[in-house]
């Protein structure tokens, strides 16, 4: 089981978040249907109520490529070689696929058939340029601003909150008993396959030896799937960790729709920028 970046954070948040979320009182009942606008099977994730204040993924690659438009302004002392004006632009117009998100395990037995489990790392190159200036070009303010906004980073001030507040929601999901029963089950299922439990995991999902064959692998990923959607516990989860972002959102609407305000601004900088430099 892959290691999702709020479970990497664990240890720093963990003390935090349980002082600060405490159950939705809704605890003690089974978990209603998910609202389907919370899901998207086609690319295998999903969003939650603080996704709303932070950058969406479109938004995080256009604020992404004009960081590398920027860089080659500085390098250039200027205009951008057309070449790399030209290379942007098919990005631009290509976008960027959405990464799959496995924060509940593997799911979506259909996306991960036809695509595999492992999320590839598209990075957009950086303009060709001389080491040094490269850095001091990066190290100058004009790239603090055009930082994605999301609590998927930890660059900037309103990431690092959305970070903390995502991470308090998502500790208080995984110590709900609802999802404590779904893991139970989930285990069962896996067991029922002759796979083992990821004891390192405090998803509890399937275990995958470092030294198995990719196919082998995709197999044990694909058994996850398979119960996690039989037992739609992704379904499940999105919603209880909704009912604790909720509550996260009651308590810190002022910060939030800061940080909204500030993605606005800064998305709109990008896409300012992007045109100046003929970025179509």
């Amino acid at each position: 089981m892959q290691t999702p970046l709020r479970i990497a954070l664990l240890p720093l948040l963990m003390i935090m978040a349980l002082s600060a979320c405490s159950p939705p009182s809704s605890q003690s009942s089974g978990v209603p249907p998910t609202p389907p606008e919370r899901l998207d099977w086609p690319t295998a994730t999903f969003r939650l109520p603080l996704d709303d204040y932070g950058m969406t993924p479109d938004e995080q690659y256009k604020v992404q490529l004009a960081s590398r438009i920027a860089a080659a302004q500085c390098t250039t002392r200027g205009k951008p070689q057309p070449g790399y004006v030209q290379y942007i632009s098919q990005l631009m117009t290509k976008g960027q696929a959405p990464t799959p998100n496995w924060d509940f395990g593997y799911w979506d037995a259909n996306y991960i058939r036809a695509n595999g489990y492992v999320a590839p790392i598209l990075d957009p190159d950086y303009p060709e340029a001389d080491r040094k200036q490269l850095e001091g070009c990066l190290s100058l303010p004009q790239q603090q601003q055009l930082q994605p906004i999301s609590s998927a980073y930890q660059s900037t001030q309103a990431s690092k909150e959305l970070s903390r507040l995502s991470t308090q929601a998502y500790v208080s999901t995984l110590r709900d008993s609802r999802f404590i029963e779904l893991r139970k089950a989930l285990a069962s299922c896996l067991a029922a396959k002759n796979y083992a439990v990821d004891a390192q995991s405090d998803l509890g999902g399937v275990e995958i030896d470092s030294t198995w064959t990719p196919d082998r692998a995709l197999r044990a990923a694909l058994a996850e799937a398979e119960c996690n959607d039989q037992l739609t516990l992704t379904q499940s989860a999105v919603l209880i960790e909704s009912e604790y972002e909720d509550e996260v959102v009651a308590m810190n609407r002022p910060l939030l729709e800061d940080t909204r305000r500030q993605s606005n601004a800064r998305v709109r900088y990008a896409v300012d920028l992007l045109r100046s430099a003929g970025v179509r």
